[in-house]
């Protein structure tokens, strides 16, 4: 990959930021801290709650659009990992 890719799920579903290498600065010198582990079990949690509302919201859409074009709406969607 020759340009910058940043992925993450959110509360909307999955964002994707693809940027051209011009488009990006990188700062010399700002102190990076690292997590500790009760940060890192917790950023964990987020990320697989973000990723639970999203799988669950793409159901509820494919359930509606389901629906909508005439049948039961039921679909099922499962996380596996």
């Amino acid at each position: 990959m020759n340009y910058p890719y940043i992925e993450w799920y959110s509360d909307d579903g999955r964002v994707v930021l693809e940027l051209d290498p011009s488009q990006l600065e990188i700062v010399d010198g700002v102190p990076v801290r690292e997590k500790t582990p009760r940060e890192q079990v917790l950023a964990a949690r987020r990320r697989t709650e973000a990723f639970g509302n999203f799988l669950r919201g793409m159901v509820l859409d494919v359930s509606a659009e389901n629906r909508e074009q005439g049948a039961d709406g039921d679909i099922n969607g499962t996380a596996i990992g």
